[in-house]
């Protein structure tokens, strides 16, 4: 439950970072996207440990928005897409340095360590 309640926490500080721009989800996702040549939905719930549920939920309502294109196949990152990527980087950036203050040097490092030993393949 730890964990979750972290995810959580987490998630509203990036939210609050972000704004009106976008979701937090909705902005890894399209990072994801576009450094990600050819990827598809199973891709990208692999590449973000997401269910493909999620990913399809998600890939839809960023298609409607006209910042993601393709079908089940290859998903591309639009021309709107990349705008708004380069418009909200700032943010995602701004929450980046918020979240290392609150954590300090260590807690930063520990985190990652931490996430980089969870067996992500098993969640996807």
């Amino acid at each position: 439950m730890s964990a979750r309640r972290m995810a959580r926490v987490l998630t509203k500080m990036y939210a609050e970072e972000m704004g009106a721009h976008m979701e937090p989800a909705q902005f890894g996702l399209l990072q994801t996207a576009a450094n990600l040549p050819h990827c598809t939905q199973a891709g990208l719930a692999r590449a973000l440990a997401m269910d493909k549920t999620t990913i399809s939920r998600d890939v839809a309502v960023m298609k409607k928005r006209g910042w993601l294109e393709g079908g089940r196949g290859e998903i591309r990152v639009t021309a709107a897409g990349r705008t708004l990527l380069a418009e909200t980087t700032p943010y995602w950036q701004r929450a980046q340095k918020r979240l290392r203050r609150a954590l300090g040097d260590s807690g930063w490092e520990a985190l990652f360590t931490a996430m980089r030993s969870v067996d992500y393949g098993a969640s996807a």
